[in-house]
């Protein structure tokens, strides 16, 4: 009997400084901890759990919300992703809100209220949801976590007009990454239709039928395409000189007939660094170089082919802005020490002729790049290769035979269609 006492004190000693809560409503005066994936306050059906999310590998923590009876225990929505926190870092709800704060005591995240609002309590709700509730009306949330989006949207979340979801950066890594999901008007206009057509290097022509269809057309006009969802085309912009930061022309990375090649830094996105080509020749064949590449590389959207962030054109200067592939071109790539081994060789091959065959026969508007050679390869971070520099690249049209356009080029890579 004794012994039974024992093991119900022991129990109840010990009950205090459980991490997890599964009671419907958290009241005011209760904490979390990040000791360990178990620091969460879970919902009443324990389908989702909010609390320190531990990421892998590491001894730093996230505020998070996840689906707590999965496995994988996948994260549905995130807080501090500019600034995840060290073990021993505590979440607190009080009346003026729930409040992230680093093992010292400093404030690192809090909810956003509207001014002078209090709290009664908060709820992990089975929707998903983190409310915390109005002490003023119950009824009324002072702050939710479906108004604040990040990733991913749950059965009964509403993404209002405005709002936006954002990728992450890597797998592990939950800073913001380089895509968006806007959502926006669904008001069709005619304005609209108009800035999609100038904003597509391939629209000739835009047909607004006053509903909600736009047909874009390019030239030939017989082969026009109707794309009524134009909001979420990808298109290119131009840049202004202002929006590249500071010395930007101070780096050389390389040099073409008609510029050089220079590393510089956007002032916004979350990868700003970048590789400015400045096209200095004034003469025809600059311009024209300009403008096929705009229009070439514009009309691709591949992993094998370079990206272009934007452009700038403005006499005297025109600027094409492209994003900076770290280990340089194929051809430095190649005879660096140590050199690549066979398998890297093969996989630069393959992916180049992954390239080409997108570019030849897979793309919107058939290309023949002119001038595939070493230099032009480029190689990313992760020894991905992308083609670039269209500027001698041509663009066929519908029909139109490969032996209708004179050869121009590199002696020595010169295209093999140019042959048939």
């Amino acid at each position: 009997m004794a012994s039974s006492a024992i093991h119900h004190l022991i129990f109840l000693s010990f009950l205090p400084f459980l991490p997890v809560f599964s009671a419907s409503n958290i009241t005011l005066g209760l904490s979390i901890f990040a000791i360990g994936d178990n620091s969460s306050w879970i919902s009443p059906s324990e389908e989702f759990a909010f609390g320190f999310r531990q990421l892998d590998n590491t001894n730093i923590f996230l505020i998070a919300i996840w689906y707590a009876k999965i496995p994988n225990k996948t994260i549905i929505w995130h807080a501090n992703t500019t600034s995840p926190v060290q073990t021993e870092s505590k979440v607190e709800l009080t009346a003026s809100g729930l409040t992230l704060n680093s093992p010292n005591g400093q404030a690192i995240w809090k909810a956003p209220l509207p001014l002078d609002t209090t709290i009664s309590y908060a709820t992990m709700l089975d929707t998903g949801n983190f409310v915390l509730s109005s002490s003023t009306n119950n009824f009324v949330y002072a702050w939710q976590s479906f108004s604040y989006p990040t990733d991913t949207i749950l059965p009964t979340q509403v993404l209002s007009q405005g709002g936006m979801l954002y990728s992450r950066l890597t797998e592990a890594n939950y800073s913001n990454g380089r895509f968006e999901l806007h959502f926006m008007n669904g008001a069709l206009e005619l304005k609209v239709c108009e800035q999609s057509c100038l904003h597509d290097c391939s629209c000739m022509v835009a047909i607004f039928d006053g509903n909600i269809t736009c047909w874009k057309k390019r030239l030939p006009l017989s082969n026009g395409r109707k794309e009524s969802a134009i909001a979420i085309n990808k298109t290119r912009k131009g840049i202004g000189v202002p929006s590249l930061a500071t010395q930007v022309f101070k780096e050389e990375l390389g040099m073409g007939s008609f510029g050089i090649v220079y590393k510089g830094a956007l002032k916004f996105g979350s990868k700003n660094q970048v590789a400015v080509k400045r096209l200095d020749k004034l003469s025809k064949e600059g311009e024209r170089e300009f403008k096929t590449e705009v229009s070439a590389i514009g009309k691709t959207h591949h992993t094998k082919i370079v990206q272009l962030v934007g452009y700038y054109d403005k006499r005297p200067q025109r600027l094409l802005v492209y994003e900076l592939m770290t280990n340089e071109s194929l051809a430095n790539f190649l005879f660096s020490l140590p050199r690549p081994s066979w398998y890297q060789r093969t996989q630069v091959a393959r992916g180049i002729a992954r390239g080409l065959v997108y570019l030849h026969e897979e793309c919107d508007a058939p290309t023949i790049h002119c001038d595939i050679k070493p230099q032009n390869i480029l190689i990313d971070e992760y020894f991905t290769t992308r083609i670039s520099d269209f500027g001698l690249a041509k663009s066929l049209m519908f029909n139109q035979s490969w032996t209708h356009i004179g050869i121009r080029g590199t002696r020595g890579y010169v295209a093999p269609e140019w042959f048939k």
